[in-house]
């Protein structure tokens, strides 16, 4: 019989891993003895070393939550695997849900031709299991049993038991490792040469925030955003156990983080155990007691106007309103900071945020740097709101003394000498008296001095004018005005950057 191939054949191969989510479930006395997470770690590692680097070892833990549309995720999924494995155990054969999965992918290989029907199904033991109460489709398939029973004391001996392993475990992984290999190879499926990858390094900066596990609409930016997080050297909060302990995870890594940051999609979400909101809505929840305790601590939500999994099904799909969209989810805290740009521009604002709000001395976070507030005019009482508005946000701000006060320009010099940072706020003010400011005053004066650590931020507030819109829209103070803010929207939501 001749080598199967496809027309085609798929530069990444999917296996995907059917599993009762109760056997992941770690033991009391060892939390992290998670059986089924580590199977699957064990086995990728295997295939990558049998030259299968971009094999993807698929299971719904990673990869969907529990409240998901079954048709929407699993069937997708199951529809591009080229192999599907059962973890095979006592609870697997009483899931539904497993049996639906299991029925799914018999169901496309008898649609496939000829000899790409066989050998597409693998089944791993977990421990022994009544012949009679397996499904027929998994009686006829290639096992690996992850088990011994002893003849003697007709006992059963599981080779991954409340986290203890034995040598056995692996020489089985090692085992199912090279028949999905040869299988692989069989179907025709390319295989790439291995690239070496740069080691990733641990967290170097002791920093930690809290990433809310969104829904699946918004899960590409979420893994993009948690990586560039951890390549800077941010720590990221563990919510593996969110399904099944919502309020202790929560908890427990928003008082270990510094913010939150949350993205919105249209879904929303799981419903964890024992929770009575959906998981996106649950953690914005959590977030905001949190933020009512820390004054320091704020969320970052990012609501983009165009979500991209609709927009690559629907290229003229319309714009979202950020707050709209916030609103739908949970209410909105004067200390939020919504964005709802691209993803690319979101992550650059992510790190640039954290970058600048905080200075890092070893593992432990040192206050803000402080913040100078400028005012020109009668526009005093926006520049103390903005004050006040800073300060509640974890800043350390000083507002600029009442030109009436008489206070000498060479103790400003000395104010200003004390930061990187001057915000110039706009209500009231004439044009003309801030384009003077950026120009020909004390802070562009200061700004001169050092320009490469040194930036002023444009605070906009007060009545509408078409000069404003412009200047939101063009900024034509160039390199002389590094960011624009608009704080019109505060009463409907924070500040839009």
């Amino acid at each position: 019989m001749g080598k199967e191939t496809f027309c085609s054949p798929p530069v990444a191969q999917r296996v995907f891993l059917s599993y009762r989510r109760i056997d992941d479930r770690a033991p009391p006395e060892n939390p992290k003895a998670c059986y089924v997470k580590h199977f699957r770690e064990q086995l990728l590692w295997e295939l990558q070393m049998k030259g299968v680097p971009e094999t993807v070892v698929w299971m719904d833990r990673y990869n969907i939550e529990p409240g998901d549309e079954w048709n929407e995720i699993i069937e997708s999924a199951l529809q591009e695997a080229d192999l599907f494995i059962a973890l095979l155990s006592n609870n697997y054969i009483t899931s539904p849900w497993c049996d639906k999965e299991l029925s799914a992918m018999a169901a496309r290989i008898r649609s496939l031709d000829g000899d790409l029907r066989k050998k597409r199904i693998f089944r791993a033991d977990k421990h022994p299991v009544a012949d009679d109460k397996v499904h027929e489709v998994l009686k006829s398939v290639q096992a690996v049993r992850f088990y011994d029973v002893d003849k003697d004391r007709r006992d059963e001996v599981e080779y991954y038991y409340r986290g203890r392993v034995r040598p056995e475990f692996y020489d089985r992984i090692n085992e199912l490792a090279v028949a999905i290999q040869e299988r692989l190879n069989q179907l025709g499926v390319q295989m790439k040469t291995p690239v070496e990858e740069p080691a990733f390094l641990a967290p170097v900066n002791g920093r930690k925030v809290f990433v809310a596990k969104p829904a699946n609409d918004m899960r590409d930016e979420y893994i993009n955003l948690i990586t560039a997080l951890k390549q800077a050297g941010y720590s990221v909060a563990d919510l593996s156990e969110l399904a099944e302990q919502p309020q202790s995870t929560v908890s427990a890594a928003l008082a270990d983080a510094e913010l939150s940051i949350h993205l919105l999609g249209d879904k929303a979400g799981f419903r964890p155990e024992g929770i009575d909101k959906e998981s996106v809505a649950f953690q914005l929840a959590q977030a905001a007691l949190e933020a009512a305790k820390r004054p320091s601590f704020y969320r970052l939500i990012y609501a983009p106007k165009v979500v991209h999994s609709q927009a690559i099904e629907n290229p003229h799909v319309a714009e979202r309103d950020p707050f709209a969209v916030l609103a739908r989810f949970g209410s909105f805290l004067p200390s939020d900071q919504v964005v709802g740009d691209t993803p690319t521009s979101f992550g650059q604002f992510v790190l640039q945020r954290l970058s600048t709000l905080y200075s890092k001395s070893g593992s432990k976070i040192v206050k803000p740097k402080p913040v100078y507030i400028h005012y020109v005019g009668d526009d005093r009482n926006f520049a103390t709101e903005v004050f006040k508005r800073l300060k509640a946000e974890g800043y350390s701000p000083t507002l600029a003394p009442d030109p009436a006060d008489g206070v000498p320009e060479d103790v400003l010099d000395e104010m200003l000498a004390k930061t990187e940072q001057t915000i110039l706020c706009w209500a009231n003010a004439a044009y003309k008296d801030i384009v003077t400011q950026l120009n020909d005053s004390i802070i562009s004066r200061w700004r001169a001095s050092d320009p490469d650590r040194r930036a002023v931020w444009l605070y906009i507030g007060g009545a509408a004018s078409s000069r404003k819109e412009e200047t939101l829209e063009l900024n034509p103070f160039g390199n002389d005005v590094e960011k624009m803010v608009d704080m019109r929207r505060q009463n409907e939501g924070s500040t839009v950057q």
